[in-house]
């Protein structure tokens, strides 16, 4: 427990370490790079996108349908480029 406390703690320093062990995490349960590279570039969009909306007062109910629709857009990109399991 120790050592993942230390490592919690060196990626609050250094969080590109945090970005690696969710790479890391995604080969080891199979998943293909291009899928990963997939997954983060859609979890960037969609904090770009979340932060555009606070920035510009959007709240609550005004962001649920756009929100919605994004969330469908999204899981229909990652399941054409996701690779079966073993």
């Amino acid at each position: 427990m120790a050592k993942v406390a230390s490592e919690r703690i060196d990626e609050m320093q250094d969080p590109e370490k945090a970005i690696d062990r969710g790479y890391e995490y995604y080969r080891r349960l199979g998943y293909s790079e291009v899928w990963i590279n997939e997954r983060m570039k859609g979890k960037d969009a969609r904090k770009a996108l979340t932060d555009e909306w606070q920035r510009t007062g959007v709240s609550g109910q005004q962001h649920n349908g756009p929100a919605e629709c994004l969330t469908l857009s999204v899981k229909d990109s990652y399941a054409k480029v996701r690779t079966p399991l073993p």
